[in-house]
């Protein structure tokens, strides 16, 4: 993620008139949550799904091939031209080796996702539904992402804006533009920073990462993320409704022998409020989604350290992206929450002149 901190030099008139339709939208976002809210409505309305069927093997697969990806080629790219930054200072030839070790990050997060989709499609027998891809749902979670943007994005902006005037933000991103902002330049790492970046993030970081915490979080506990043998998302029990179920742990599909534990519905002898309280329930006593949120989200910011204060904010962003994650288990409203807040901050920089 670039925010771009909001300099006076770069102020001009279309950055005022972009940052005040922002301010109006973010507005009425927030007349709209407390609409909602007034009405005893659910902020996001939570989706159900099975357990995610990939275990912290998987996970490790993953990390260990998302870092040596992105050493092998960041290391070819450094190394092609023969090119030596310590030896020239020159800030020409540090911007033109940060883009080189961009684009080696964009190309290893393009495989990595290649790779997880297919690693934990084959090894655990994860379904579109698991992945985050449930089909029919794109107008509601495009405009669920693009409310979602107008809702944080000023209170993201604002918090960046009060850190930089005291730590100053240096994101690679930024370095690069101040030095060149041409068209060729600018497309190339908008391609990177606002796709091909917020596609791979949110779904290694979302979907995987927090995906199998949740899984953990329900094995651990027990409750919520009922599913049927097919696979098919079943909703939680209703603690008025009298039906007695407990939760017994079996294999979703037992035809696959890498597949995971799923929680499937059982007789039992336990009343419907003891079930109620328990699915509630997550680790350290907590509600249940909360950690998997809050670790992700901390990992997520922890990635981002050297750039100054940005941490900071980021963190605040992925605890939103983990809500929308946790609330829909679709992969698709945290892209275009990401992708909104990457692009509005590549264009006030645009419109600032670069630098």
């Amino acid at each position: 993620m670039i925010v771009a901190a909001m300099d006076q030099p770069n102020s001009s008139f279309a950055i005022v008139l972009l940052f005040s339709l922002v301010v109006l939208a973010c507005l009425g976002a927030w007349a709209g949550i407390a609409a909602r809210l007034s009405r005893g409505d659910a902020l996001v309305p939570l989706v159900s799904r099975r357990p995610a069927p990939w275990t912290v093997v998987d996970v490790v697969l993953i990390v260990v091939a998302y870092v040596l990806l992105t050493t092998s080629i960041g290391w070819a790219l450094t190394r092609s031209d023969g090119a030596q930054p310590d030896e020239d200072p020159a800030k020409a030839v540090e911007a033109y080796t940060t883009i080189r070790l961009l684009s080696a990050s964009a190309l290893s997060n393009i495989i990595a996702v290649v790779f997880s989709i297919g690693l934990l499609s084959i090894r655990t027998g994860a379904t579109r539904n698991d992945l985050g891809f449930t089909g029919g749902q794109l107008a509601g979670d495009l405009l669920l992402g693009g409310a979602a943007f107008a809702a944080v994005s000023v209170p993201i902006y604002a918090l960046q804006f009060a850190l930089t005037r005291f730590f100053p933000s240096r994101h690679p991103v930024v370095s690069i533009l101040e030095i060149d902002h041409g068209p060729l330049t600018m497309a190339w790492v908008a391609l990177i920073a606002v796709v091909i970046a917020p596609i791979a993030e949110e779904f290694l970081f979302r979907v995987v990462m927090q995906g199998w915490l949740e899984a953990a979080e329900a094995r651990h506990c027990g409750g919520s993320g009922l599913a049927s043998r097919s696979g098919l998302a079943l909703t939680d029990p209703d603690p008025t409704s009298g039906q007695a179920l407990t939760y017994e742990s079996q294999p979703a599909e037992t035809e696959n022998p890498y597949q995971s534990p799923g929680f499937l519905p059982s007789e039992g002898t336990s009343t419907p409020q003891d079930i109620a309280t328990q699915s509630k329930l997550g680790f350290a006593g907590l509600p249940r989604g909360i950690i998997p949120v809050v670790a992700t989200s901390a990992v997520f910011a922890l990635l981002h350290a050297g750039h100054g204060p940005d941490p900071i904010p980021l963190f605040l962003l992925a605890l939103v992206l983990g809500f929308l994650y946790q609330r829909t288990h679709r992969v698709l409203p945290g892209i275009v929450l990401h992708m909104c807040l990457n692009g509005t901050s590549m264009l006030m920089f645009w419109m600032g002149g670069g630098g």
